[in-house]
């Protein structure tokens, strides 16, 4: 795909997800994986110190789910469908004439090599490859072909890390009117390139447009039905980041609530997700006062965390470290 930095904050907090072509093939990185591609905010949400389902979808474990989120649950009827007014305004700017489109796969070894430099934080070179292979695609290609697309992405990604966010938002904006065009407004890899251009409009404390096209995002995910996809909750939680970082807890809390569904009828109650989404409720609680409350989830997410990712995993002791301040 990824702000202010409150205290308490949004550093471990985002889950936008960071999709690169190999091989011919949308590679996303694992979440976490590269929290730099993340808003900072967000990053320290969720690390540091909903619901458009089927009721149906939390019987399973609703004992579970009941005593994960205590009394905090809140009103999820809203976003419980897409507005796809939304989208339609916002690309009718974008779509020009970009003439014949085919989508080809193949083994780019710059691309690759970028890869991996980008992957080792050695950005520099890491662009200088990037820009090698977007030449090139846009010479055997043109400009109008998904290759350079993903080319384009790959280049807004890596200026991305180095927070050259005007630089990337150019680049990103080349990538999503491509997008557009070839994979059409609700594709994944559309909707993935909104992400990218929402974080920078997080980090540049514009929250009204970030929030607006996760919106869009939203609304590009649900429509496709699927309750199964893990990003309508990583969709959720970045709305939640904007929220907080504008100082809405209560807002903040209710699209997390969201999150915390979806992430519960997918991976459980008892999954490393789950905590994350547990922990940044107890932060927006913490932001409000209200000490009990976040105590509890808190309480909830150590518990996970102990479980799934060990007592010495780094997320588990901010965990603990954030209880413990509580209680001084």
């Amino acid at each position: 795909m990824q702000s202010t930095l409150p205290e308490a904050s949004t550093e471990e907090f985002q889950l936008q997800l960071s999709p690169f072509s190999r091989k011919g093939k949308l590679q996303r990185m694992p979440m976490y994986a590269k929290k730099d591609i993340m808003t900072q905010s967000v990053r320290n949400i969720l690390f540091a110190g909903s619901d458009d389902l089927d009721k149906s979808a939390r019987s399973e474990h609703s004992d579970d789910f009941s005593g994960l989120m205590g009394s905090s649950t809140g009103d999820l009827s809203i976003y419980r469908s897409g507005d796809i007014a939304l989208i339609s305004g916002d690309l009718s700017m974008m779509s020009g004439d970009l003439g014949p489109l085919e989508t080809i796969g193949e083994n780019d070894v710059n691309a690759d090599a970028a890869l991996d430099l980008w992957n080792r934080g050695e950005y520099d070179e890491s662009l200088k490859l990037y820009r090698k292979t977007l030449e090139e695609k846009l010479e055997k290609f043109g400009s109008q072909h998904a290759e350079t697309a993903e080319a384009y992405f790959s280049v807004a990604n890596v200026l991305y890390s180095q927070q050259k966010y005007d630089e990337a938002m150019e680049n990103y904006q080349h990538a999503l009117k491509i997008r557009i065009k070839v994979l059409g407004w609700d594709d994944e890899s559309t909707a993935d390139t909104y992400g990218c251009i929402a974080n920078i409009l997080h980090n540049q404390e514009n929250y009204a447009g970030a929030m607006r096209v996760h919106q869009l995002i939203l609304a590009i995910r649900l429509k496709k039905g699927d309750r199964e996809n893990p990003e309508i909750a990583d969709t959720y939680t970045n709305m939640a980041c904007v929220l907080f970082d504008q100082g809405d807890f209560s807002e903040c809390i209710k699209m997390f609530e969201r999150a915390l569904h979806v992430r519960f009828r997918i991976v459980g109650p008892d999954h490393a997700d789950t905590a994350a989404t547990l922990h940044g409720i107890g932060t927006a609680l913490t932001r409000q006062g209200k000490i009990d409350e976040a105590r509890e989830k808190y309480q909830k997410a150590l518990a996970i965390r102990k479980k799934s990712l060990g007592e010495d995993h780094p997320d588990t002791r901010k965990t603990t470290k954030l209880l413990a301040e509580l209680d001084a």
